[in-house]
């Protein structure tokens, strides 16, 4: 991870980190040794004056202008939902599944497949994921549109080679798996996105249930695909109270959302007291990290 920071800060941003306070963020479910590895290899190696850690889905939040709400997180290889209230992230409540956007790659590569062409998930993933991001999108009801799909609905997408390719029903069949991760032959004992949300949210106490339902913030690149805040809101709606209100935001710029709330968070007067200076690593030593740890 040095060699990696070393490259990112002097061949890639080419800013010297002993000049500036750095901000770095991480998973939620990040053990305290590694948190205070990180620390150290801050002010030891880099010599940074200030640094602090502050969890993906608090900062994801904080790029939605809330400090409460349910994030939903769905990236390249895992989905999590954390419900999030003042800025604290509630661990107790915290759902994950192992289906994110890898997944619904090698599921569109392999029904493609099944079609006649002879895609590999080597030397074709960026053609794969570009068809992802250009043609896929979410049913709104799964079984009707596969019943009734016919291939006027087809869509055609352009090879490097110039051979022109039919994407037909895999085009909403592959990002089903968020709702279905048995379709990918994906195990998962809770069930699709929608069942983390509900289950998230009903480990919440009653007056949080309320704010983290009407608060549901959508982040990560696997949440880009057109029509999944429909989806997921008709699918919450039907595990939930029928009272429930539920609201979805989906900012544009979701795909960047941690970095975009870490931007935020940095430049805001109070969040000063969160950084940890390298006079108060030396004379704590790993109690300063953990005192000012959302974790």
């Amino acid at each position: 991870m040095e060699q990696i920071w070393y490259h990112m800060y002097y061949e890639e941003l080419m800013v010297p980190p002993e000049n500036y306070n750095i901000l770095h963020t991480e998973v939620d479910v990040n053990s305290k040794s590694l948190r205070e590895k990180m620390f150290e290899t801050m002010f030891e190696l880099f010599n940074v004056p200030k640094t602090a850690v502050i969890p993906k889905s608090v900062l994801a939040l904080y790029s939605s202008g809330k400090t409460t709400g349910l994030m939903v997180d769905s990236g390249y290889d895992y989905t999590q939902v954390m419900p999030i209230f003042e800025g604290y992230p509630l661990h107790h409540a915290m759902q994950t599944m192992s289906v994110g956007g890898w997944h619904v790659t090698q599921y569109l590569m392999e029904l493609l497949n099944n079609r006649g062409y002879n895609f590999n998930s080597t030397k074709d993933l960026e053609i794969l994921d570009d068809i992802k991001e250009k043609l896929c999108y979410l049913s709104l009801d799964f079984k009707f549109d596969i019943d009734m799909y016919t291939k006027e609905n087809e869509k055609q997408y352009t090879l490097p080679d110039g051979m022109v390719i039919n994407v037909e029903s895999e085009a909403f069949q592959s990002p089903e798996i968020l709702f279905d991760p048995l379709l990918f032959n994906i195990e998962s004992k809770l069930g699709g996105i929608h069942n983390l949300i509900y289950r998230a949210c009903s480990a919440c106490d009653n007056q949080e249930q309320k704010n983290m339902y009407s608060n549901i913030i959508l982040a990560g690149g696997n949440t880009l695909f057109p029509f999944l805040s429909n989806r997921l809101k008709k699918m919450v709606a039907e595990l939930a109270a029928p009272t429930t209100q539920i609201q979805i935001k989906a900012d544009p710029g979701r795909k960047y959302s941690t970095w975009l709330g870490g931007a935020v968070l940095a430049s805001i007067p109070s969040y000063q007291q969160m950084w940890v200076s390298k006079e108060m690593y030396e004379e704590q030593g790993a109690a300063a990290v953990h005192d000012k740890s959302l974790i």
